[in-house]
């Protein structure tokens, strides 16, 4: 049965871990998939045998010893969210891991890569502010030649025509050169989105 569990999850295409405690807080790996070894950028490296932190050394950052610990305990599945994970090479990886205990008290780990998705949410948020700023100057710049527009039209004082029609044609010359802006920063922001998402 155990070489059979083993097998499986090899050929798993989520990143699969099995632990053995060997004290608290002490827990060295006995299985490590390609999958696995693939997201968390250590292949090649010999694993077996070797306690967690002797790969990670940045693991004691993101609290799993306490869940492995709690489901070692327990004996009750647990989820754990890693927002993100440094390595030493200074990348992160984001994961979320279920972990649960087989009858043998050996701790499997399974997981899969976020890191695509974090990072897409994290430029979506970039994106967001871009087009944010794009409505604000919008708003408030376009809009405040427009309000000086509308008050010169509706000023009923004895004002030189010729004036009122000067100040107005410079209003409107400016609402032109801030639409082309505004039109710049919006299509530049649509081909950043398309070459990121698409």
């Amino acid at each position: 049965m155990e070489k059979l569990l083993l097998n499986y999850f090899d050929h798993s295409m989520y990143g699969i871990a099995v632990y053995e405690r060997i004290c608290e807080g002490k827990y060295r790996f006995i299985f490590y998939n390609d999958a696995g070894r693939k997201m968390d950028g250590v292949e090649g490296v010999n694993y077996k045998g070797k306690f967690i932190e002797e790969l990670f050394p940045n693991v004691l950052e993101f609290g799993i010893f306490d869940v492995l610990e709690k489901v070692y305990q327990t004996e009750k599945t647990q989820e754990h969210k890693l927002k993100s994970y440094r390595h030493e090479d200074g990348s992160y990886m984001y994961r979320t891991n279920k972990i649960q205990k087989l009858e043998n008290d050996w701790l499997v780990c399974t997981y899969h890569d976020e890191s695509k998705i974090f990072d897409l949410k994290d430029q979506l948020d970039k994106d967001y502010h871009t087009f944010a700023d794009i409505q604000n100057y919008s708003s408030n710049k376009v809009k405040g030649d427009f309000s000086m527009i509308h008050s010169l039209l509706d000023d009923t004082s004895p004002l030189d025509q010729y004036d009122k029609i000067k100040k107005i044609k410079k209003h409107l010359l400016n609402i032109e050169d801030k639409f082309d802006f505004l039109t710049s920063l919006v299509n530049r922001g649509m081909r950043k989105l398309r070459n990121e998402v698409f």
